[in-house]
């Protein structure tokens, strides 16, 4: 398949904000649950953990989808799998508006996950082949800010709406916007694109001959392996986090109602943008090593995260502000991880499937995130969810020490080539 691309550095920037905003609508959509379960649990629509098992079928099944995205995303139009993903998604949130059964609700939430299989994937291609080759950089570093966009928006609906089935309402409008304008914006952009030969690797040809490398160099002689088990263990501490503090101020202090915690809880959205720019200044002034920067940032959220194990002892401010800077340290080690460490794949050929894979176990790590801590929190005191967060971290500093010299060997030789 030929590769596209632009030329033209205002036409990548004009397209990367379109990619900012489409995948941040699609990202408050999928986040909707998870938002509004303070609300539904306070109303007693459902408990934490039924909602929960809502949002972890979602990303059960978005997980799996993940990595027949990555292949898709290499093979076939990354544009055309983006409009069927945000296509499926109005479809879904139209059904469970209309039918707001937890049967039907569920099902049409899976489907959810499943058809959008290739959006993340393929975004991301996008970026690491068709914009401007001396702007990737500065747009990886950037497009981590969707997420933290689309949740704060998530939030601020969740809190705002009269009625928690408004959330699908708003986000079908929302979707219907973004399809016209990635549909009509990319249309136009891509007109302005030139074409080019397959992308070449610059590997040795005793350990992969052909332009794609095989599966077993990319997990195993690489590190990538360890960085996707760190991956899930980052999100699901970084998620929940995010996803149960509005529960978990609710339930620990007097006088503080769902609305008002949700509220509150935006402030861990910019915090976790924060972290963007303390991974970003990583990445300038200390290390572009991506397992070496991981570590920078895991280390120390050890000691803050000790300290929220006292939720409902301390005063609440001081347990958002520890869970706002240990989000800014979880959510800075995205980009290290799901698109700087990806993008060292694209010249092997693997680098729609490598941001696939790690989206995936990102995806698995969102289903602990979202129904296992919350079904630990029906039975269990919230420093319980708490201790398993720190646990989760020392396991990923584990590991980014266990593979450090593996994946320095392997990028030194890819800058090298």
């Amino acid at each position: 398949m030929k590769i596209k691309h632009l030329e033209s550095k205002p036409l990548s920037i004009l397209l990367f904000i379109i990619m900012l905003l489409m995948f941040s609508t699609v990202y408050m959509t999928k986040t909707m649950f998870s938002s509004a379960m303070a609300t539904i649990v306070e109303e007693g629509v459902m408990t934490k953990s039924q909602t929960g098992l809502i949002s972890g079928a979602y990303w059960l099944v978005y997980g799996i989808f993940q990595v027949f995205g990555g292949f898709a995303a290499d093979k076939y139009s990354p544009s055309k799998l983006i409009i069927i993903g945000i296509s499926g998604a109005i479809l879904t949130n139209v059904i469970i508006y209309l039918y707001p059964v937890y049967p039907v609700i569920m099902g049409a939430w899976m489907f959810n996950a499943a058809i959008q299989f290739g959006v993340w994937p393929s975004t991301f291609k996008i970026i690491f082949t068709e914009l401007k080759e001396d702007f990737r950089a500065t747009a990886i570093f950037w497009f981590p800010f969707s997420t933290s966009i689309g949740l704060a928006m998530s939030m601020l609906v969740a809190s705002f709406v009269s009625n928690w089935l408004d959330n699908f309402m708003v986000s079908v409008i929302s979707l219907y916007a973004v399809l016209i304008m990635w549909i009509a914006g990319y249309g136009l952009i891509s007109r302005k694109m030139v074409k080019e030969g397959i992308l070449k690797t610059h590997t040795s040809k005793t350990e992969h001959p052909t332009h794609v490398a095989d599966l077993k160099f990319v997990l195993l002689k690489t590190g990538l392996l360890a960085i996707i088990i760190v991956s899930f263990f980052r999100t699901a501490v970084d998620n929940g986090i995010k996803m149960l503090t509005p529960v978990m101020l609710m339930e620990s202090y007097d006088n503080i109602p769902a609305a008002i915690a949700t509220r509150m809880s935006i402030i861990l959205v910019v915090f976790a943008a924060i972290g963007v720019f303390i991974t970003g200044f990583i990445r300038k002034k200390i290390t572009t090593n991506e397992v070496k920067g991981s570590l920078c940032v895991l280390i120390p959220s050890i000691p803050v995260l000790i300290v929220t194990l006292f939720v409902g002892k301390l005063h609440y401010i001081i347990i958002l502000a520890c869970l706002s800077l240990t989000v800014s340290f979880t959510n800075g080690m995205f980009p290290l991880l799901g698109s700087f460490a990806a993008m060292r794949f694209n010249a092997y050929g693997r680098g729609g499937f490598v941001s696939g894979i790690v989206n995936a176990t990102a995806a698995a790590g969102n289903i602990v995130a979202s129904y296992v801590f919350a079904r630990i929190a029906e039975f269990a005191p919230w420093s319980s969810v708490i201790f398993i967060w720190i646990i989760g971290i020392v396991i990923s500093i584990i590991l980014c020490i266990s593979i450090l010299s593996l994946w320095t060997r392997f990028i030194n030789k890819n800058e090298a080539a």
